[in-house]
C-alpha cells in the first residue's frame, strides 16, 4: 500500500507542477490564439458585392432594389489603420473579392481610425469609408464602404397625350464616368431629390431612388424633370450631381400603313393571327388590338394605325408609358457623343409581332415573328418598323454601353424602317421612312424569324398493320415528330398505350422508360423540326392467334397546337406460323457538350495581346462545326481553332481583340454535330 501511495504522490506532484505553470502563463497574459500581452488581434472584413446582377432597370418605383454593397466592378480593398491620437499609420492589409477578410495586430486600449479604399482591376477607386473604433482586446471590425458617384443616367419613357396622362423617369447612378453596367452604384449609397420645372407634377407614391412617375397638367408642350443625386465624391466628401430630362407630348402625326408579307416555310396551325404590339422593348410592349389572319401558305396583311388612331386608342392611352419612349432621352443616355446632326425630339415606338391562335372566343399568345437582314440574324442584324410622331434626325456616333454606335437616323412622321448592324467592328443604326405601302420586307431582302412558345407534336407511322407470330417477339415502329421547325421544345412527355393484357405483352422500348403497370412510355420529345423514331418490342399471346389485336398509342401534351394527330392505331393479326416483322432504325438525337475552359468568367483581359480562348466540345458521333461569337459578331469557325491534343476535346483559338473597344463582352461558343444537333455556352469577360 505504501508503494502505491508513494507512486500516487509522485503523479500528483507532477500534475501540480504543470497546473502551476499553466496558471503562471495565464497570469502573464500569454495565449496561443490571441495577440501577445498588451496587444489586440483585429479581424477586418470588407463587404464586397455578390456576383449577382445590379438592380433591374425597370424595378418598381415604390420598392428599392436589392442592396449589393460596393459596385460589382470592385476587385480589391486596401485597409489602413491609423492611431486616432497621432494620425500615424500603424497597420495595413490588402483584401480581395475572394479573400475579403484579414487580421492586423495593434496595441490594446486605444482608439484607431480604419480607412478602406476599394478599387477596380485598373486601380480606379469605386468605394471608400472610414470609421473610428476603440480597441480593448481581440475583436472583429466589419467595414461597409460607400460607392463613389461619378455619373448619372436619367431617361424618360412614355408620352402624355392629354392632361392627366402619366410618364415615367428612370435613374441609375454609376461609379465611373461612362455609366458602365459593372459600376452601377447600389441604391443604398445615394439619395435623390425629384422636382418638376414645368408641365406636370410628381406622383407622391410612385417615386424612389430608382425613378419617378409624373402626371401631365396640360399647360406645356413638355415636362421637365430634374433629379438631384447626392453621395460620396472622389475627394470623399458629399457631392451632388444634377440631371434633367424632357418628356415631350405625343403629337399624333403620320399616316397609316400596311404590312403585307409571307412567313417562310409556314407549317403553323390554322386559325393563327399576326398581332401588332408596340413598346420600347419586347418585354415592355403592349398589344394594341390590331391583328390579321395568316393563311395556310403563311400570307398575311397587317394594318398599321396612323398617329391619330394611336392617340384615340384607349389601350395605347392606358399604357402610354410602355408604348412610347423619348428618342432624345434614349440618345442622351449614350456617352461621348459626336454629332454632325444633333438629335431632335421625337416620341417613337417599336413594332413587335406576336402570333396568336384562335381558340373559341380567345386568342392566346403562341409565339413571335421578327425581321432581320440576310447574312445575319435577329441579334446581329435586326430590322424594326418604328413609329415616330414627328420628323426627327440624329447623325453621328456615341458610346451606348457596349461600344461606339454609328447613327444615321432620319425619321419621318409615321412609320419608319430601323435597320441595325452589330456584326462588324463598326456597328450602326440606320433609320429611313418606310418604303411603299403595302410594304413587303421580304422583297427588300429581309427575312422573317419565327419562334413559337408551343408546338405541334404528332404520332406517325408508315405501317400500322402487322402480321406477327403468336408467342414470338416482334417489333413495331413509329415516329414522334415535332412538326414545327420554330416550335417549342416540350421536354419529357408521356405516351399512353392501350391494349388487352391477354393479347399482348410489351417487352421493351428503344427509347425512354417503359412502365408496364401504367402502360406508359416516358421519353424526351424531339427538338423543333426533328423526328424521334420509336421501336416497341412486343409479344402477341398464343391465345390471340387467328384474331385481330388492337394497340392504341396516344400523347397528351397541353401546349400542343393540333390534337388531331396525337393518336395512332396499330392492328396486329397474329398467326401460329411464321410471319414478317418490322425493325426500327435509330437516329442520333444527342446534342454535343460544349463549355469554356479559358478565360475565366468575368475575367479582365488585356486587349493589346492575343487572348487564348479554350473551348471543350464533345459529341458521341463527332463535332463538325464550332463557332465563336463576341456579342453578335462571329469571329471564328472550326477551321480557325487549333484541334484538340491528347484526347482533351479542347479546341484553342487565339483572339486578336485589338479592334474591340474596352468594355464588357459576352463570348458564345456553339458546337454542331453531323445530324444538326447543337449546344452553346456563354462567358462574360471585360476588355481593358
Amino acid at each position: 500500500m505504501r508503494k502505491h501511495a508513494h507512486t500516487k504522490g509522485k503523479v500528483l506532484g507532477v500534475l501540480g507542477i504543470f497546473l502551476a505553470a499553466a496558471l503562471l502563463l495565464a497570469g502573464c497574459g500569454a495565449s496561443t490564439d490571441g495577440a501577445p500581452s498588451g496587444q489586440a488581434k483585429v479581424k477586418v472584413q470588407v463587404a464586397f458585392p455578390h456576383r449577382t446582377a445590379p438592380p433591374p432597370r425597370y424595378a418598381p418605383f415604390g420598392q428599392d432594389a436589392v442592396q449589393l454593397g460596393v459596385p460589382p466592378a470592385a476587385e480589391s480593398a486596401v485597409v489602413k489603420v491609423y492611431s486616432a491620437s497621432s494620425n500615424t499609420l500603424v497597420a495595413s492589409l490588402t483584401l480581395t473579392r475572394t479573400q475579403s477578410a484579414g487580421s492586423v495586430t495593434v496595441a490594446s486600449g486605444a482608439d484607431y481610425r480604419f480607412e478602406v479604399s476599394v478599387k477596380d482591376a485598373n486601380g480606379l477607386e469605386v468605394a471608400w469609408d472610414e470609421r473610428t473604433e476603440t480597441i480593448n482586446g481581440d475583436t472583429t471590425i466589419s467595414l461597409t464602404p460607400k460607392a463613389i458617384i461619378r455619373s448619372v443616367q436619367l431617361w424618360a419613357e412614355g408620352a402624355p397625350i392629354s392632361a392627366g396622362d402619366k410618364a415615367k423617369v428612370y435613374l441609375r447612378v454609376f461609379a465611373d464616368a461612362a455609366g458602365d453596367y459593372f459600376y452601377q452604384v447600389p441604391d443604398s449609397d445615394f439619395n435623390v431629390t425629384w422636382s418638376v420645372a414645368s408641365g406636370g407634377s410628381l406622383d407622391p407614391v410612385n417615386q424612389s431612388r430608382l425613378g419617378a412617375e409624373v402626371s401631365y397638367d396640360g399647360t406645356s408642350t413638355k415636362i421637365t424633370v430634374t433629379a438631384q443625386v447626392s453621395g460620396l465624391s472622389e475627394t470623399h466628401q458629399q457631392t451632388t450631381i444634377q440631371k434633367s430630362v424632357d418628356i415631350f407630348l405625343f403629337q399624333g402625326s403620320g399616316n397609316a400603313a400596311t404590312l403585307s408579307d409571307q412567313l417562310p416555310g409556314w407549317l403553323g396551325p390554322s386559325n393563327t393571327y399576326v398581332s401588332l404590339y408596340l413598346g420600347a422593348t419586347p418585354w415592355q410592349s403592349t398589344g394594341v388590338g390590331v391583328r390579321a389572319a395568316v393563311d395556310g401558305a403563311g400570307n398575311f396583311s397587317l394594318p398599321f394605325p396612323s398617329g391619330s388612331d394611336l392617340a384615340a386608342n384607349q389601350t395605347v392611352r392606358d399604357h402610354a408609358s410602355e408604348v412610347f419612349f423619348q428618342l432624345q432621352s434614349f440618345l442622351d443616355s449614350c456617352s461621348n457623343p459626336s454629332w454632325t446632326q444633333a438629335p431632335t425630339p421625337a416620341v417613337i415606338s417599336f413594332a413587335y409581332f406576336g402570333l396568336l391562335h384562335q381558340e373559341g372566343a380567345s386568342y392566346p399568345y403562341i409565339g413571335s415573328a421578327k425581321l432581320h437582314q440576310q447574312g445575319g440574324d435577329v441579334y446581329s442584324k435586326p430590322v424594326y418598323l418604328v413609329y415616330s410622331d414627328r420628323d426627327a434626325h440624329a447623325v453621328g456616333q456615341a458610346n451606348c454601353g457596349g461600344g461606339i454606335l454609328n447613327f444615321d437616323m432620319n425619321f419621318q412622321a409615321g412609320w419608319n424602317l430601323w435597320v441595325a448592324d452589330y456584326s462588324g467592328t463598326s456597328p450602326s443604326i440606320h433609320v429611313s421612312p418606310l418604303p411603299s405601302d403595302p410594304y413587303a420586307p421580304s422583297n427588300d431582302g429581309y427575312q422573317w424569324y419565327v419562334k413559337l412558345t408551343r408546338t405541334d407534336l404528332a404520332l406517325e407511322a408508315s405501317n400500322t398493320s402487322y402480321s406477327p407470330v403468336a408467342g414470338q417477339p416482334t417489333t413495331i415502329t413509329f415516329d414522334l415528330k415535332n412538326r414545327l421547325p420554330y416550335g417549342s421544345d416540350p421536354g419529357t412527355i408521356t405516351l399512353q398505350f392501350t391494349y388487352n393484357d391477354a393479347e399482348i405483352v410489351i417487352d421493351s422500348a428503344s427509347v425512354g422508360t417503359w412502365d408496364s403497370a401504367t402502360k406508359q412510355l416516358q421519353l424526351d420529345a424531339p427538338a423543333p423540326g426533328q423526328i424521334q423514331p420509336v421501336s416497341i418490342t412486343l409479344t402477341p399471346q398464343s391465345g390471340a392467334a387467328g384474331g385481330t389485336v388492337s394497340l392504341d398509342i396516344s400523347l397528351n401534351y397541353p401546349d400542343d397546337l393540333d390534337a388531331s394527330n396525337n393518336s395512332l392505331g396499330i392492328t396486329l393479326t397474329p398467326s401460329s406460323s411464321s410471319g414478317n416483322s418490322s425493325v426500327g432504325v435509330g437516329l442520333d438525337m444527342e446534342s454535343p457538350s460544349v463549355m469554356f475552359q479559358s478565360p475565366s468568367p468575368y475575367a479582365h483581359l488585356n486587349k493589346t495581346v492575343p487572348i487564348a480562348v479554350e473551348v471543350q466540345a464533345f459529341d458521341n458521333i463527332g463535332i463538325v462545326e464550332l463557332e465563336l461569337y463576341v456579342g453578335f459578331r462571329r469571329i471564328a469557325t472550326l477551321q480557325d481553332f487549333s484541334p484538340p491534343q491528347n484526347d482533351t476535346d479542347i479546341y484553342t483559338y487565339s483572339w486578336d481583340a485589338s479592334g474591340f473597344s474596352p468594355g464588357r463582352y459576352t463570348l458564345t461558343a456553339i458546337a454542331y454535330d453531323a445530324t444538326g444537333n447543337s449546344s452553346r455556352a456563354e462567358l462574360e469577360v471585360r476588355l481593358q
